[in-house]
């Protein structure tokens, strides 16, 4: 640890990552943290092959821990992402979302750690029934005086004392480059969508950040929009698909792409998997697809 105390024991670990992709980011994050990814089990897609629910999912999620055995933290990342119900309400959060993740807590003996997103004032997004459900708080900020520098901050506590020292650390390196390949109307749009901007990042907020935030050059454009969040790319996304999520959109490209008889290597490196098995989910060619390629293989076909 940190302070130089031994720790616990390392024990199975449950993730859902539901924004970043768990094979092209949370992969990296973990490796540079040193973490044994042999004891981390991804549940970011229910059987189902759609995101992580946590008002339908919760009992596959039992089932996903006992047969890992001995599983002590279960991540869900982020609690937005997670929750198909408006996170504004306060019935409907502590009924349908925070009791059922307290029962499970409880059933199952493992720590529910929630990742959850803060509002432009700095506050919890979302019901009071989000902070009052849960034990603990704790919040990431950015140090005013150097934008490099976190800290982890108790917002609310019953486990420790509310007077612990705040956590610090820098944030340092780039971690693994993605190179993305374009096809030709992704281009051609993207081009349109930059319109000559030459730096900052690709993908920005309608309009200006705001200057007490604090953030780098390297997080803004030349007009000062900031880095678009997922959360807000999946809710204009969902605006114009219909309803559609940025997860489907992905499974559907990878799945269409097997169908269409893509070999697995291919696969892999469209999709940032680094373990191979992952595909299996996505390579379930149908019936369609099948007979397509039986006639297309078939050396007596006329």
């Amino acid at each position: 640890m940190a302070d130089g105390a031994p720790g616990a024991r390392p024990a199975p670990v449950v993730y859902a990552g539901l924004e970043d992709s768990p094979e092209a980011s949370t992969v990296h994050r973990l490796t540079a943290a040193k973490a044994d990814l042999g004891n981390v089990i991804d549940a970011s897609e229910s059987p189902s092959g759609t995101s992580f629910d946590v008002t339908t999912d919760l009992p596959w999620l039992r089932e996903v821990n006992d047969r890992a055995g001995g599983v002590r933290l279960v991540v869900l990342d982020t609690l937005s992402a997670a929750s198909p119900v408006s996170l504004t309400g306060v019935a409907a959060v502590r009924n349908k979302i925070m009791r059922p993740l307290q029962a499970f807590a409880k059933d199952t003996g493992a720590a529910v750690l929630v990742v959850h997103h803060t509002t432009k004032a700095g506050d919890v997004a979302g019901s009071k029934a989000i902070v009052d459900s849960v034990r603990q708080v704790l919040m990431i900020e950015r140090d005013t005086a150097d934008p490099r520098i976190r800290q982890l901050r108790i917002h609310k506590t019953n486990i420790v004392s509310d007077q612990t020292a705040d956590v610090r650390y820098t944030l340092t390196g780039g971690g693994a480059a993605d190179v993305i390949i374009w096809q030709r109307q992704g281009a051609m749009l993207l081009s349109r969508y930059l319109k000559g901007r030459k730096r900052g990042p690709l993908f920005v907020t309608e309009r200006a950040a705001r200057k007490d935030l604090g953030l780098t050059a390297a997080d803004l454009d030349e007009r000062g929009r900031a880095r678009l969040s997922y959360d807000q790319a999946e809710e204009v996304f969902k605006r114009w698909s219909g309803g559609a999520t940025l997860h489907q959109l992905r499974h559907s490209s990878l799945s269409h792409d097997a169908d269409a008889g893509t070999g697995a290597p291919m696969l892999q490196a469209k999709s940032g998997h680094r373990d191979i098995r992952s595909l299996a989910k996505y390579a379930r060619v149908s019936t369609e697809g099948l007979a397509r390629h039986q006639r297309e293989t078939d050396p007596n076909r006329r």
